[in-house]
């Protein structure tokens, strides 16, 4: 699908098969939620603590209740998948409910897992790239501030397409490789990062 994305600067097109590319430049968290869907992040055992002590929860219940056995090490557990992805997963209405999208958020996210705080949206991962098509409203054009609702967010997204429609790589200063995440994602999206499986599979 050839999605174009309307920004102040002109129009942007991605191809959501396909359309993502190594060293493709990061891009603020759009909150599509497709990562949380996809992966089973592999949890440490200090990812493990942790979200026990927020949750309140004995380390042993939590592991029974939110964890399934990871097969190639006895310390690490993988995060439960309840429904369509994470255990954690929640959705969100879209705060101007017209367009009727819904943003993923995250019920740990500031305990989150260290894979998901190591994940940096952008047009080099195809969950990104495919997870604009749910902007769509079942056509081809996204308006920017439908995808972004935070102006910030919005020119920092309009620098990376520039960047992935000139074929370059960021240039030094404040690059967009390094960009953070939009403010409501801070605390709403779990986000993995290359050390699990795909969901319902063991990490390598």
């Amino acid at each position: 699908m050839l999605i174009q994305i309307q920004m102040a600067a002109g129009i942007h097109e991605v191809a959501t098969e396909g359309g993502w590319r190594a060293n493709g430049p990061a891009i603020p968290c759009h909150r599509c939620g497709v990562c949380c869907e996809r992966w089973q992040p592999l949890l440490t055992p200090g990812d493990t603590a942790r979200l026990a002590a927020h949750l309140g929860m004995p380390i042993t219940s939590f592991q029974a209740e939110y964890t399934t056995a990871y097969p190639f090490s006895a310390d690490e557990r993988l995060l439960r998948r309840a429904g369509s992805g994470c255990v954690f997963l929640r959705y969100e209405p879209d705060t101007a409910g017209a367009d009727g999208i819904r943003r993923a958020a995250c019920a740990v996210h500031p305990m989150r897992p260290g894979v998901c705080r190591d994940w940096m949206a952008g047009f080099d991962k195809k969950e990104c790239v495919q997870g604009l098509e749910r902007f769509t409203a079942g056509g081809q054009l996204i308006q920017i501030a439908d995808l972004y609702p935070e102006p910030r967010d919005r020119e920092d997204f309009t620098r990376a397409s520039m960047t992935a429609a000139a074929g370059g790589r960021p240039h030094a200063g404040r690059g967009v490789e390094t960009l953070p995440l939009p403010s409501a994602a801070r605390r709403a999206t779990g986000q993995p990062r290359d050390r699990q499986g795909p969901a319902g599979e063991p990490a390598p």
